[in-house]
């Protein structure tokens, strides 16, 4: 840090008055030319094995540094477009760097060795050497540091999309990232094991929590290529002013379960509440002795669909229309043509399947305002053309003769299409599906898993919950009470349900801290005061216009002091 020094110096020390040689330029300088040739500040033999504490001197929480709280660039693994690595100063490098530090495996090893830094029972063997025990020390407190930044200065929806990322480098430094909420196929929320593990993150209140989301793509993600849904549910213990985040402090509950391929329909059966277990309800075809074959069939699958909630029974309508037809030409002197209109209709005006009309878009299904609107007189024209006009002959009629007939037809077409409930087709296959109770789909599920996978996977993306898009919910209390009676392999990631608990809040931090005063050779801690007074000089000067020429020479707390002291500490560790 020498060379900072040099150049304030050099700047400022023989400067007779007040100037304006040093500018904005000239501080990108300084911290572009010292940080290009920054030694280490450890050398690994140069540490003691112990620390003097200097009473005099007051340490705070402010002095541990803490990477730039960013969810885009925590969540992300993107290198540089040109290549390479992404650099130290990067948001996600400093705190994977912290994170790698952090001892434990899995979630309930990090909670532990987390606990265990805090309480103070970290024993030498956790420490190759002195210096690798400082850089531990330094990574537990930025860590926890971290983590209550997040959980105390942020509202409960930023505090949600941080945490996601945190937790995610937590469990995977090198490859754990964040799923974009935005067009998400998944209800995964960030991914670790180089994308192979999805996991779902819930974070409530203590005693509040719910752990729910769409019902359907729980079933797309599970019978896709991970077949397994990780949930960590985190409630927040937490007591303080939420107006002042410096005086909130709290617990953190850690949870876990797994949803499987396999044990889905357990947890849905056994942990939902009454009122959300009819997503569990399957239609009575698939009692059919032959359903493993029937699956197999395009067809038949073809034939379950369900048609989106503001469809309307198509045929059930155009069979009213072509009544109105009939009865119309019924009460003329032509009747005898009513079957070849209603086939012409059919060919030349609206598609009989879907009610649109043919080429010119638009559909006869549809309520109009208008008898005739420009899509209607469209259609029409190729009906039109295949009867003539005029003609005298009484056995032939004209479209002139047709056309009051077809008119009143419409007029009673238009005034049902008014009354036509939207959705009305969904109703009519939903009855004919014959959706079973979710107590008999239950026990019918655990039959077909033992039958066909295939079968069970395609019953699956036939469940109401599943064809309605309906959420799945699971209350807090009916998971205490009831998840570990869930039979199957791979329920818990974590050995239990409950993982483990960790203490948040600055007053808490601050106890380490001063407990960790010795371990941590206090010239580091002078190294990161002096920092933090350097960068704050700094801000100072440029924010008051680069007027203020004593926030750069003070002797007591300019910049120049400050990397001064910075240089001289600097020196005792490395030379030591």
């Amino acid at each position: 840090m020498k060379e900072l020094d040099n150049l304030i110096e050099g700047t400022f020390g023989a400067k007779p008055q007040k100037k304006s040689g040093f500018n904005f330029d000239d501080l990108i300088s300084i911290v572009s030319e010292v940080m290009g040739s920054a030694s280490p500040l450890i050398n690994e033999e140069a540490i003691p094995k112990g620390a003097v504490y200097d009473a005099s001197k007051t340490y705070d929480i402010n002095l541990i540094p803490m990477p730039q709280l960013s969810e885009l660039e925590w969540g992300t693994l993107n290198t540089p477009k040109d290549g390479g690595t992404r650099s130290s100063s990067d948001p996600r490098t400093q705190l994977s760097q912290y994170m790698s530090n952090i001892g434990g495996t899995g979630l309930r090893g990090k909670i532990e060795a987390l606990n265990r830094f805090y309480s103070g029972e970290m024993a030498p063997e956790d420490f190759s050497s002195q210096s690798d025990k400082i850089s531990k020390y330094l990574s537990y407190l930025v860590v926890y540091k971290t983590l209550t930044s997040i959980f105390t200065g942020f509202n409960a929806s930023s505090a949600g999309f941080l945490f996601e990322p945190f937790l995610a480098i937590m469990l995977d430094a090198e490859t754990g990232q964040q799923i974009p909420a935005a067009g998400a196929d998944t209800i995964a929320d960030f991914t670790i094991e180089k994308g192979s593990r999805p996991i779902s993150l819930k974070a409530y209140t203590h005693g509040k929590l719910n752990v729910g989301g769409s019902f359907r793509q729980l079933v797309d993600d599970l019978t896709g290529p991970n077949p397994v849904m990780e949930y960590i549910a985190v409630t927040k213990e937490m007591e303080g002013d939420k107006g002042n985040p410096m005086s909130v402090s709290g617990k953190l509950h850690f949870k876990s379960f797994n949803f499987t391929l396999e044990n889905m329909p357990d947890i849905i059966f056994n942990v939902s509440g009454k009122k959300h277990k009819n997503i569990l309800e399957l239609p009575r075809i698939f009692w059919d002795s032959k359903i493993v074959d029937m699956a197999r069939d395009e067809d038949f699958l073809e034939q379950l669909k369900t048609p989106k909630s503001s469809a309307v029974d198509t045929e059930k309508l155009f069979g009213k229309y072509e009544e109105f037809v009939r009865a119309a030409f019924a009460a003329s002197d032509i009747d005898s043509i009513a079957d070849a209109v209603i086939e012409d209709f059919y060919e030349f005006v609206a598609d009989r399947e879907t009610g649109n009309y043919l080429n010119v878009g638009g559909s006869h299904l549809k309520a109009a305002k208008t008898v005739m609107p420009s899509e209607k007189r469209k259609a029409w024209a190729n009906f039109i053309n295949q009867w003539p006009v005029v003609t005298d002959n009484p056995d032939e009629p004209s479209y002139q003769d047709i056309i009051p007939i077809l008119q009143a037809a419409n007029g009673k077409w238009l005034k049902l299409l008014n009354r036509q409930p939207k959705g009305t087709a969904r109703g009519e296959k939903t009855k004919q599906l014959k959706y079973q109770s979710a107590d008999k789909t239950y026990a019918r599920l655990k039959q077909l898993q033992k039958m066909d996978l295939d079968t069970y996977k395609t019953a699956l993306k036939y469940l109401r919950g599943v064809v309605f898009n309906d959420q799945f919910e699971l209350s807090g209390n009916s998971l205490d009470k009831n998840i570990a009676s869930v039979d199957g392999d791979n329920l818990f990631s974590y050995g239990k349900y409950y993982v483990g608990t960790i203490v948040v809040g600055r007053n808490n931090i601050q106890q380490v801290l001063e407990r960790c005063i010795n371990e941590l050779n206090t010239s580091i801690l002078d190294i990161f005061a002096s920092l933090r007074g350097l960068t704050d000089s700094i801000n100072a000067y440029v924010a008051d216009g680069l007027e203020d020429d004593r926030l750069i020479t003070d002797p007591s707390s300019g910049a120049q002091a400050e990397a001064q002291n910075i240089d001289k500490k600097t020196g005792e560790i490395v030379e030591k």
